[in-house]
This record gives C-alpha cells, sequence and structure tokens, in this order.
C-alpha cells in the first residue's frame, strides 16, 4: 500500500483553495479538492504488516501547536502549490517523525523538507499569488493513497487529534490576493518539492 503521513486543511481552506483553483488552474490537472492536505512524511510502498509501526510512531510522539500559514501560490517544475512558512513546531515534529520512522526501518529519502500544498500537476504557471491563509493544525492523519484513472483516492488509516487553538483562538482564515512576477526556482527547492506529494 502507498501511504504517506500528513495534514488536512479544514473545510474553509479548502473552499478557499478551490476557489483559486478555479480562477488560475481550470487548464491545469487540480488537486481534488477533497485530498487538499499538507504532506509530513511520503512513506511510499508499504508492506501491509508494517502499518502499526507507522501508527505506534504516530501515537507516541507529542504534537505541540502547529500552525499551517500559506503566504503564496507559486509554480515550482510542473507543480503548482501554496508555500507553508516553516515554522519551528512544524519543522520539530516533522523532523521527529522522519527519526522514529527511520529507527523502525523505514527508508525516507534524505532531503530537505519544503511543506506545502500541491494545488495542480502538469502545469505550466506563469504567475505568483500572494494569499493569507492560515489555521491550526487539528489532526495527523496516516492515509492510503489508491490510484485510479481519474485521481488519487485517500483512505484514512489512522487519525491523531491535535486539542489546541493558537492564542486561544478557533482556526483563523484570511486571504488576500495580488499578482506578481514568477519567482526564480532554485534548484535545490525544486528538487526538495519533488521528493513530496
Amino acid at each position: 500500500m502507498r501511504l504517506f503521513i500528513g495534514i488536512p486543511l479544514n473545510k474553509h481552506n479548502k473552499r478557499k483553495l478551490k476557489e483559486i483553483q478555479k480562477k488560475y488552474l481550470n487548464d491545469y490537472k487540480i488537486v481534488d479538492e477533497d485530498n487538499l492536505h499538507l504532506t509530513l512524511i511520503f512513506l511510499g510502498e508499504v508492506d501491509e504488516n508494517k502499518i502499526n509501526i507507522i501508527i505506534d510512531v504516530i501515537k507516541n510522539i507529542d504534537v505541540e501547536g502547529i500552525n499551517i500559514s500559506i503566504n503564496k501560490i507559486q509554480s515550482m517544475r510542473s507543480l503548482v502549490i501554496g508555500r507553508v512558512i516553516p515554522n519551528n513546531a512544524l519543522i520539530t515534529y516533522q523532523k521527529k517523525l522522519a527519526n522514529k520512522l527511520k529507527e523502525n526501518g523505514f527508508s525516507l529519502e534524505e532531503r530537505k523538507y519544503f511543506p506545502h500544498i500541491t494545488l495542480a500537476r502538469k502545469a505550466n504557471f506563469n504567475t505568483e499569488l500572494n494569499v493569507e491563509i492560515n489555521q491550526d493544525a487539528t489532526e495527523v492523519i496516516l492515509f492510503e493513497s489508491i490510484l485510479d484513472s481519474i485521481k488519487a483516492n485517500y483512505v484514512i488509516k489512522y487519525k491523531k487529534h491535535i486539542d489546541w487553538c493558537v492564542n486561544g483562538a478557533a482556526s483563523e482564515i484570511r486571504i488576500h490576493m495580488s499578482m506578481t512576477l514568477p519567482p526564480q526556482d532554485s534548484a535545490s527547492t525544486s528538487s526538495a518539492i519533488a521528493a513530496y506529494i
């Protein structure tokens, strides 16, 4: 089975990103609204008998307040992504997951983690959108990705609830878009993105 660990976006954020997809990305292979997520670890093909090891890793690592803040919609190689601003809680948790999985015998690609939301594939997108999309992470999920001829279907294998809010407030979403010139892609950033969904 093809597995990855990720954080789902809330319904409000999914709708906002869907609006961006419809307005700017309709000519490309867009990611289904229900599948929009932040990947933490892409495991790839895993034997079914190892799934409980992954679940135990997720269960036993504490999750401290992770905020997901998207500040740009941009192109990278053939992808269009929502770029997530790295923060200490997110990077630390992702590194703990990766290290513990390696200790348990899982082979992960040795690339710097580049947090992002994939919005479209097979794209030639030549603009950059400045956005403000913010939410608290409320769940960490182990997904199975089942591919068919039309799209990837995600099946939840395990879900861990995160019981917290940033500054004691509910999730917050703000969007302000403006057009700018396309960014200059760096080779290191491009290769990092290719490693994750």
